[in-house]
């Protein structure tokens, strides 16, 4: 695949950003672009093939993409369930020409990847939980996470864990969450951050503090005009280009279908997919929040510059929740069987409905 250079969104800021690591300018780099406050660790990758390199500029490229994989292929490695599902994602023409490129979210994608993984495991696996082990692990990532534009919902699957002390698990869950939200605070005091010329975050605020009802009425107009955007982008767009249609929608097709058919060996709760559609819905409002307040006039009638790439990093919650449910030898109840084919149904029908509906609004 050829990433024509700067041919992604903001593709020369990232550039520039990653240059300013290979320098050493870690904190508070040029504020005149919208990267300037992201994070060094997205660009670590990308800065160290710089450096090494002269200054080469593929060389950063070259770095970040096996950066890429090799976060890519731990996460399948280490996930009990979903690995073809994860191949797939990853595949997608607009997550592999991220991962290539000199964007913030290569490394941001395939890190979200495998924390998610990180997480099934923690899930589906049969070992115990360790205190010592998992905990660092989990703390690790979380601050991490946090340092890779907000990289932490797989934190919000933590209570699906098998953790028996019940008390236990969710005062390791608040601590995880504490965490994470000490992290962001700790790199937004360092001046971190660009809001648009043309928005104002007082009179953001105070719209919504006037007009409540009308501001969700947005986030809800916002998420039905661009659902089918959103998809068709996360996974046909490559940079600037858009693959065709029929491209695109078969294999948005095969892909449900895949996660609606694959067999795997461990069990598929309600309350797991019922978790993980929850958390991709709390994940698109808090996206639209966000966008809100650094990108959105207060005069818009929807929020703008939510773009369909922020979503490829919690991909790994559709598998959670479509995902396919394999009854080992048929020894489950009849009547769990049709439960669980129900749960799933309806999910998938509301996932369709959404897409439906964005046609028609459009």
């Amino acid at each position: 695949m050829r990433v024509i250079p700067f041919s992604i969104p903001d593709g020369g800021e990232h550039y520039w950003r990653a240059l300013e690591v290979s320098q050493g300018v870690f904190f508070n780099g040029n504020k005149t672009t919208w990267v300037g406050g992201y994070s060094p660790v997205m660009y670590l990758a990308s800065a160290l093939g710089l450096k090494l390199c002269n200054y080469y500029f593929f060389a950063g490229r070259i770095f970040n993409l096996l950066v890429w994989i090799i976060l890519i292929a731990s996460a399948i490695r280490i996930t009990p369930i979903f690995k073809w599902l994860f191949l797939i994602a990853a595949l997608y023409p607009n997550s592999l020409y991220q991962g290539a490129s000199y964007s913030a979210d290569s490394f941001s994608n395939a890190f979200s990847f495998l924390f998610f993984a990180y997480m099934f495991k923690l899930i589906f696996s049969e070992k115990d939980f360790s205190y010592k082990k998992d905990i660092t692990l989990l703390s690790l990532c979380s601050i991490v996470g946090a340092l890779c534009k907000g990289a932490i919902f797989p934190i919000l699957l933590f209570p699906l864990t098998k953790l028996k002390n019940k008390n236990h698990k969710y005062l390791i869950f608040c601590f995880l969450i504490f965490l994470s939200l000490g992290t962001l605070f700790l790199w937004k005091i360092t001046g971190a951050g660009s809001i648009a010329k043309n928005v104002n975050f007082d009179n953001n605020l105070s719209y919504i503090y006037t007009y409540p009802l009308q501001f969700l009425y947005m986030i809800l107009k916002t998420i039905l005009i661009s659902v089918k955007s959103w998809i068709y982008g996360c996974i046909g767009y490559m940079g600037w280009i858009k693959l065709d249609p029929y491209i695109v929608w078969t294999t948005f097709i095969v892909s449900i279908s895949a996660m609606y058919l694959i067999p795997e060996n461990f069990k598929i709760t309600k309350f797991h997919r019922i978790t993980a559609f929850l958390v991709l819905l709390t994940y698109t409002i808090f996206t639209c929040i966000l966008l809100y307040f650094i990108y959105t006039p207060v005069w818009s009638e929807i929020i703008l510059g939510v773009q369909s790439r922020y979503f490829t990093q919690v991909l790994p919650l559709t598998f959670l929740t479509f995902g396919g449910i394999r009854f080992k030898d048929f020894q489950i109840p009849k009547s769990q069987y049709i439960e669980n084919i129900i749960i799933k149904s309806t999910l998938l029908y509301m996932f369709l409905i959404l897409i439906y509906c964005s046609y028609v609004v459009t």
